[in-house]
């Protein structure tokens, strides 16, 4: 990171778990290496990942924040309980319309995003009941908007050492809008891609 000038940290999104450990043991402690292992983020997190940025958020903001807390607090027992019954929602949600299968599951929860857009299939019946399952085995009350509400289909989980608490990074106009009231503690909604990169005076 340090060839290209005021990049703070960088999306590790290949599945290849030795891969993100040697990025995690060779990064400089400014350089920060976010986990989109979405199966994995119990282990990511122990590994050192100062956040995540995944599909799964989206589908389940709920439990992937509790999962950080856990995490965060060492509370493993209960970081590992939440880890292995989001792995069934994972096995549901990813597949080749994980779009629509993230948004079928946001719907579930009661927050009505809309339809991904094509060349995204829709969800098949069979998909949306495995989604549906995959909910009800993380004790979600389907029907109330989950605790965290994604933004624009991602959902960032930032640790507060980037002093971006109550921010809303909005990726599309590329600008930071301060105090956005649904955003609590160190849970950071990201609308669009996403680049941390550090201020130039």
């Amino acid at each position: 990171m340090d060839e290209v000038p005021g990049v703070l940290g960088v999306k590790q999104s290949a599945g290849d778990m030795k891969l993100f450990a040697d990025l995690i043991r060779r990064a400089k402690p400014e350089n920060m290496i976010f986990s989109a292992v979405d199966a994995l983020l119990y282990l990511s997190y122990k590994l050192g990942a100062p956040g995540s940025i995944a599909a799964i958020l989206t589908a389940a903001p709920g439990p992937s924040v509790k999962l950080w807390d856990a995490v965060i607090d060492q509370d493993w027992e209960t970081a590992k309980d939440l880890h292995e019954k989001l792995m069934p929602l994972w096995d549901a949600i990813g597949l080749d319309n994980m779009p629509s299968l993230c948004k079928y599951a946001q719907k579930l929860q009661g927050l009505e995003s809309g339809h991904a857009r094509r060349p995204t299939a829709p969800a098949t019946d069979e998909q949306k009941e495995k989604v549906k399952e995959a909910l009800i085995n993380l004790n979600l009350d389907l029907g109330e908007l989950a605790s965290v509400q994604p933004l624009d289909g991602l959902v960032a989980l930032v640790s507060s050492g980037l002093d971006l608490k109550d921010a809303l990074l909005d990726g599309k106009d590329r600008h930071i809008k301060g105090a956005a009231s649904k955003i609590e503690d160190e849970n950071v909604a990201f609308s669009g891609s996403l680049l941390l990169v550090q201020s130039v005076s």
